[in-house]
Parts: C-alpha cells; sequence; structure tokens
C-alpha cells in the first residue's frame, strides 16, 4: 500500500489533548440515545444507563479511561461491570452504536459476553514488545470481535480497543477507524481507505508513523483529525 495522505492544513503542533468540537452531550449525535427506544430499554432491561448524570462527552471519556485503569486483569470485571462499559463506550460513540440495541432481537440476542471479554482480556495483558507484529494482531483480535458480535463493526470495535488498550499503551492507544476517519481521508486525492482488516492495520501503522514524526501522541493525532473532518 502507498502513504497514507495527511491534511496538510492542520496545526499538528497544538499543544495538549484537544477538546471535541461538540463536547455538550445535548447538543452532540449521541443525545439520539436519550430517545424513548433506547429509555424503554434500559427500563426494560433494569439498567441504569450510563450516560444519566453526564453533561460531556469528555468527562465520559476521562472517567472511562480511569475505570480502565483500575483494572489488574479481567477476572477483576464482573459481566454486569463489564456490559455497563460496553454500553458506556458504545453511547460515548454516537448514535450509530444503538443498533445492537435495537436490531436483529435487540441486545441480549446480538451480543457475546464471551467474544468480548476475550477482546477484554487481551487489551488488559498486552505486550506489544512480546509479539513479532503486534498492530498486525490487534487487527486480528478486532475482526474476531466483530465476527463474534452481531451489529458490531470496525467503526465501534476500535473505539473499545482504543479505551481496553489504555491501560498499558496510554496515550498511545491505538486510534479510532470510524466512518468520520475514514471518509475523511478517502476525501483527499491518493487516499483509499476500506474497512476490512488489512486497510485497519495500514491505518493505525500509518498513524503511528505520523505521531512520532509530529512528535504527539496517538490520541492527540486522532482527536485532531477527527474534529478537522467532524
Amino acid at each position: 500500500m502507498k502513504t497514507l495522505i495527511f491534511p496538510d492544513d492542520i496545526d499538528y503542533q497544538q499543544s495538549g489533548y484537544p477538546p471535541l468540537r461538540v463536547d455538550k452531550i445535548v447538543e452532540s449525535s449521541v443525545n439520539n440515545f436519550f430517545k424513548p427506544r433506547m429509555d424503554d430499554y434500559f427500563e426494560s432491561s433494569e439498567l441504569e444507563n450510563p450516560l444519566q448524570g453526564y453533561k460531556k462527552l469528555s468527562k465520559v471519556e476521562e472517567d472511562l479511561f480511569n475505570k480502565i485503569s483500575s483494572f489488574s486483569n479481567i477476572e477483576d470485571i464482573s459481566d454486569e461491570e463489564l456490559i455497563n462499559i460496553f454500553h458506556t463506550i458504545q453511547m460515548w460513540g454516537g448514535w450509530e452504536g444503538r443498533y445492537i440495541f435495537v436490531q436483529d432481537g435487540g441486545f441480549e440476542k446480538n451480543f457475546d459476553i464471551e467474544t468480548y471479554r476475550t477482546l477484554v482480556s487481551r487489551c488488559l495483558n498486552l505486550e506489544k514488545h512480546r509479539l513479532l507484529d503486534w498492530v498486525n494482531t490487534v487487527s486480528k483480535w478486532t475482526f474476531e470481535c466483530n465476527k463474534g458480535i452481531n451489529r458490531f463493526n470496525t467503526s465501534f470495535s476500535t473505539k473499545h480497543v482504543r479505551f481496553w488498550s489504555y491501560k498499558k499503551l496510554k496515550d498511545d492507544t491505538l486510534p479510532i477507524f470510524d466512518d468520520v476517519i475514514r471518509s475523511g481521508f478517502n476525501n483527499i486525492q491518493g487516499n483509499d481507505l476500506k474497512n476490512n482488516r488489512e486497510n485497519l492495520e495500514f491505518y493505525w501503522k500509518q498513524m503511528i508513523e505520523k505521531s512520532k514524526k509530529e512528535g504527539i501522541t496517538l490520541n492527540q493525532l486522532e482527536r485532531l483529525l477527527f474534529n478537522y473532518w467532524n
């Protein structure tokens, strides 16, 4: 594959971690989760809406990073807590995350706890220096999870990988590969990112290379691009 072409009119040297351009939940696409259909889902499942009481997506993100950093291994996490974190990441990730809840029989039929637990365990125990090609390995894990959970795709599985690998990778956790990022890159002449494992691995490796070149973290780079295209 050719080198990925990045926007040339972004100030990549901005200091700190950029806030989301749209951070207030009521102004974001995440607000679509608070429509009656999702409220009915949480009421019928006797689960608490995980974003209840939150006003900003940045606070949700911060709390997720802190919670995930507190876990030492998968055995520390009950099924109930794992599902709660799954819901939180889905809702933080945007309105398209609702499909697993409302299509093909709903969450109980679409979700597979063991598939998700395997992904989480792998992320929490990631030792990239022990792997011949760690990015290739994580892309394999990601697509295995896509296959094992219905109505779950790369746009959202990479959001879960991003959060769960934070324990090991911190601010250089692997970036999200969703429609905003993919479409943004593909609007630049010479790019042709597709939604498959080969292209996910290529994207991750190009993002790592770019972050090193600019002297910024992967989280910073991902956020700069997301804000630029969103």
